[in-house]
């Protein structure tokens, strides 16, 4: 009778396999949302005659895109092992490229606005630009939420099982920002 009140994960490797299992289908099922949003603006950009000639990507995207690729890589520090200084740089480059990701959506939109061409079209391309940078941000700040489960050491000793899944959560988060980098470069 007591066994059956444990429920599905009596033993600890059982609730593990279940995580993985539950990021793996989390991960997929966010893949499908962002590629499909992907494959919807390269659709339009493609059906769109008259493209404008677009600014520059600003500078903040490059920026940030290196801030997001040094957090996976401190990431990979603390799956090893909970280190201050590997929490708190994953933090501040996390907070950077949300901080860079707002600078250049504010650049880009000041840069589009004086392009001087189809009004319709340079929405368009506007919007494709924020779909992406929107999307990819609520993921980021989405992200934050385990990442602030294992902050501090007693943290990290407590979920210490949800390390491996975030690490996994924050590489997939990068490679996606980089499929969406590809892309804005080649709206323009």
């Amino acid at each position: 009778m007591q066994d059956q009140k444990k429920g599905v994960f009596s033993s600890g490797g059982s609730e593990e396999s279940a995580l993985r299992l539950g990021m793996r289908w989390f991960i997929s099922s966010i893949a499908v949302f962002l590629l499909a949003s992907v494959l919807a603006i390269v659709v339009i950009r493609t059906q769109v005659e008259n493209w404008p000639q677009l600014p520059p990507v600003p500078s903040a995207l490059w920026w940030s895109t290196g801030a997001i690729l040094l957090s996976t890589i401190a990431m990979q520090k603390i799956k090893q092992e909970w280190h201050g200084v590997w929490m708190w740089s994953v933090s501040v480059l996390i907070l950077t490229f949300l901080g860079l990701q707002v600078v250049a959506a504010m650049q880009w939109h000041h840069e589009l606005t004086t392009v001087g061409q189809n009004e319709n079209v340079v929405a368009i391309a506007r919007m494709a630009l924020y779909v992406l940078m929107f999307l990819h941000g609520m993921h980021v700040i989405g992200g934050l939420v385990p990442l602030g489960l294992v902050a501090t050491r007693h943290g990290y000793a407590k979920h210490k099982t949800l390390v491996p899944l975030l690490v996994t959560y924050w590489d997939f988060i990068c490679c996606i920002w980089i499929l969406f980098f590809i892309v804005i470069l080649f709206l323009r």
